[in-house]
């Protein structure tokens, strides 16, 4: 499978979380990454041995987290993009935090116990934002989060582990619940907004390894649906199936879309330019149809807009126009049937609303007077201008029920 990573339309820098069970593999997919320095709270980069990683720090204390970090709002790149870890000679580009879960645990021992609850956790939350997320998203780097996940009993769970769900509808991805990620209060509802892409990690129950970036449904479940997002059609749309070869992980994808990040310094008017650009571009694909419940459904839609394309500040003017000609030249079978169907029940809804056919219509006799008002307009129902269609039919219906 090709892999869409941007490519002469090159991103400055990538904000990433990379979620799943313990022992899913995060820390080693992260570890193909290209001049990364991990801050390793979990005790998993150091056993990773790959001349990638510049160098994983053992970080123990919150405090010593959090310094190391501020600090590296700080640093300015050199005239390769590089940045310098401080107090070190160790270059990187991306910057790996393993895991947020641990940060957050050293966090809360560090935060006086509350009678109030509720108040302890807004504490966490707020502490957490102001010293590391946030200055994580103004470094002049690649960011990734690894995070644990938390997996949720469902419906469909329940009945598999009832014994009522038939093997041959197993496909290896039912048996995964749906993945939120495990952090305390609501900063795992914040995090997924701000992130350029979430991987969620997986191992199923038939032994497959997928990284997973956007939400699959079975039956009325999302899997990853909380937690999977890719902005930029990165990983190309689709799962991908890995496993490890010699104790490394077989594909390189991470590494292909890291090395395609151009770096430099960061610029917040121009970022939020592109952030909103990227919202016309979403919404207008989830007013087409491609999105589900928020999220983009489908196999391939989307992936065929981007067509690897990458919205930037320096080509948005010219890409994102182009973009909405592509959403609008591209409807989905299923979409161009519903909006045909919306629109003559529009028509209909109005013809009997104004007296132009009987309230009991069947047959083709009974349809005959509206099929006669709206002319030419029946048989030539767009699907891209459907709201349009409906106005100009009921226009059409209102005339020939006057002149009735």
């Amino acid at each position: 499978m090709e892999i869409h990573a941007p490519n002469d339309n090159k991103v400055d820098f990538l904000y990433v979380g990379v979620v799943g069970d313990p022992g899913s593999g995060k820390t080693q997919l992260c570890g193909t990454i290209p001049h990364a320095f991990f801050i390793d709270a979990d005790d998993g980069a150091s056993n990773i041995n790959r001349p990638s990683v510049t160098f994983p720090y053992n970080a123990r204390g919150y405090e010593e987290i959090k310094q190391l970090v501020q600090a590296m709002v700080r640093l300015q790149p050199d005239e390769n993009n590089m940045l310098t870890v401080p107090g070190t000679s160790y270059k990187f580009r991306t910057l790996v935090i393993d895991t947020l879960n641990l940060v957050q645990q050293r966090l809360a021992i560090s935060i006086p116990p509350e009678r109030n609850t509720m108040r302890w956790y807004g504490k966490l939350l707020k502490t957490l934002v102001d010293d590391i997320i946030t200055p994580t998203k103004q470094i002049n780097a690649n960011v990734v989060l690894i995070m644990h996940s938390a997996k949720e009993e469902t419906e469909s769970l329940k009945l598999e582990s009832r014994g009522e769900v038939k093997e041959r509808e197993l496909d290896g991805t039912l048996s995964l619940p749906s993945m939120k990620i495990s952090l305390a209060g609501s900063i795992s509802k914040l995090l997924p907004g701000l992130f350029d892409a979430t991987a969620y990690i997986a191992l199923t129950q038939t032994g497959k390894r997928l990284i997973i970036t956007q939400p699959r449904q079975i039956g009325t479940r999302y899997i990853s649906g909380d937690v999977a997002k890719d902005r930029y059609y990165l990983f190309g749309g689709r799962d991908i199936e890995w496993t490890f070869v010699n104790g490394k992980p077989n594909t390189d994808v991470f590494a292909k879309i890291f090395e395609k990040t151009r770096g430099g310094t960061r610029d917040a008017s121009k970022q939020a330019v592109v952030d909103e650009q990227t919202a016309i571009v979403l919404e207008a694909a989830k007013e087409a149809g491609f999105y589900n419940k928020g999220q983009i459904a489908g196999d391939n839609t989307m992936e065929e807009i981007y067509n690897g394309d990458v919205i930037t500040f320096e080509n948005y003017e010219e890409l994102v126009p182009e973009l909405l000609k592509r959403i609008a030249d591209y409807l989905p079978e299923a979409v161009v049937t519903h909006r045909i169907a919306e629109v003559k029940k529009a028509w209909i809804t109005k013809a009997k609303e104004v007296g132009l056919i009987k309230q009991d219509a069947r047959t083709a006799e009974d349809f005959a007077p509206l099929k006669v008002a709206l002319g030419d307009l029946y048989a030539n129902i767009s699907a891209a201008d459907w709201t349009q269609n409906i106005i100009d039919g009921e226009a059409l219906i209102a005339s020939a029920a006057q002149e009735k």
